[in-house]
């Protein structure tokens, strides 16, 4: 098993499928996670300086993580129901 310090800058080939795909589900679940919190944090009527930061941390978070994704040729597509449907 690779080190931290063996392993190449552009990661460990990942050989097996199932672990391509567990690792994919728990990006998205933790992209997904991190969406939820930075969308409450919008929803408040009041920020304070503590969660200015953190807003603006997921933002920058998001948006890395997002370029990585894209770059991949992967596009994630979110529904959002905003009230217009019952």
């Amino acid at each position: 098993m690779p080190t931290l310090r063996s392993a190449p800058p552009q990661g460990i080939p990942i050989q097996c499928q199932h672990t391509r795909h567990r690792l994919e589900q728990d990006q998205r679940l933790r992209l997904q996670l991190l969406v939820a919190e930075l969308q409450e944090l919008l929803e408040a009527p009041v920020l304070n300086s503590t969660e200015m930061r953190r807003t603006m941390q997921l933002c920058l978070v998001l948006s890395n993580s997002a370029k990585a994704y894209v770059s991949k040729g992967r596009v994630m597509v979110v529904e959002r129901n905003n009230g217009s449907e019952p």
